[in-house]
């Protein structure tokens, strides 16, 4: 199964980010059906979703910037 990292936020949502492939799913470059989490990391931030329902706080743009950089840097290992 491949590993990914969790991310727990302070509003109580949790979304998962690709870590590692499994042998294989390695062989093929692509993330299996199956997952298992490697490490679960506490966020100081609200997520997305609930950033986005509060557009007059200034940490949405931090988070969606963060959530932006992420997005492309895994796009390039497909």
């Amino acid at each position: 199964m491949c590993r990914y990292y969790a991310h727990s936020h302070i509003c109580g949502h949790t979304n998962t980010v690709f870590a590692a492939y499994c042998a294989p799913a390695a062989l093929k470059q692509r993330p299996c059906s199956g997952g298992e989490i490697w490490q679960t990391l506490k966020m100081d931030q609200v997520c997305a979703i609930c950033s986005n329902n509060n557009n007059g706080d200034t940490s949405s743009s931090v988070i969606n910037a963060r959530m932006t950089v992420g997005k492309t840097a895994g796009a390039g290992r497909r």
